[in-house]
């Protein structure tokens, strides 16, 4: 009970949305017959029972966490399941072992299919780095280096080796080499401003000399889908992310 922020009886976080989706409903893994789950990341029973009814929606908590969950109970037995796990398992393609997923927008009270996408550990990482979702440079309590540290290391990096620029921060060469070749903190712009997945897109397509249209065609998307995402009207998953990358032949971010 502790671990639940909001005790209040909300159905869904999505359904009400400004959506033109059709809500959609599948058995849940493990509990056919008994549950079913929507498109749309809300949960019904199938089958009555003393104190309920077949049909009804059920009640969602928010964790602590910010994860979605339900409570479903199964010949007596009790588990609390997270929404996007749910909605994931019952119309996303089966899952690979090892594949987690992956909120697209980062809200993780949209649990919405189409918000969803499996991912691999280092590909969910890189997509909340990538969009903004995850920590970046200083304000990761790891990180060593403040920005203005980094702007000041790639300036001197124009006129002073790797090894002097090692030897006055203290740091690895690995480290110096990394922010070098923009492996790490390519975010960074050189005033000093955090640059977004969208203006990231633009600059490497615009490097490269495609034109929105060829890369939508080059991913199998459309012009207008490529415009959205350069203006960060919305985030892109991380599928279409792989899919620029590999159209462009270079990383967005490492």
């Amino acid at each position: 009970m502790a671990n639940i922020l909001d005790f209040r009886c909300i159905t869904s976080y999505t359904y009400n949305m400004n959506t033109k989706e059709k809500e959609r409903w599948a058995a849940i893994p493990g509990y056919e017959g008994w549950y079913e789950v929507s498109s749309l990341g809300r949960v019904k029973r199938v089958l009555g029972s003393h104190g309920t009814f077949a049909g009804r929606i059920l009640c969602l908590q928010r964790q602590r966490n910010g994860y979605v969950a339900v409570p479903l109970s199964k010949e007596g037995v009790y588990h609390t399941c997270k929404i996007h796990r749910l909605v994931a398992a019952a119309f996303l393609t089966p899952k690979i072992e090892g594949l987690q997923v992956n909120h697209i927008n980062g809200n993780k009270k949209d649990n919405r299919l189409d918000n969803l996408e499996y991912v691999t550990q280092e590909e969910n990482h890189r997509h909340a780095l990538l969009t903004g979702l995850k920590a970046k440079g200083e304000t990761n309590g790891r990180s060593k280096l403040t920005k203005s540290e980094v702007l000041d290391i790639r300036n001197r990096l124009r006129s002073e080796t790797q090894m002097a620029v090692v030897r006055r921060y203290g740091i690895s060469r690995r480290a110096i080499r990394s922010i070098a070749d923009r492996t790490n903190w390519a975010w960074l712009k050189e005033d000093g401003s955090m640059e977004t997945i969208g203006k990231r897109i633009q600059e490497v397509r615009s490097k490269s000399g495609w034109t929105q249209k060829e890369l939508a065609e080059k991913i199998g998307y459309g012009e207008q889908h490529i415009s959205n995402l350069e203006n960060d009207r919305y985030k892109p998953s991380m599928r279409t992310i792989v899919a620029i990358e590999k159209a462009l032949r270079t990383k967005l971010v490492g």
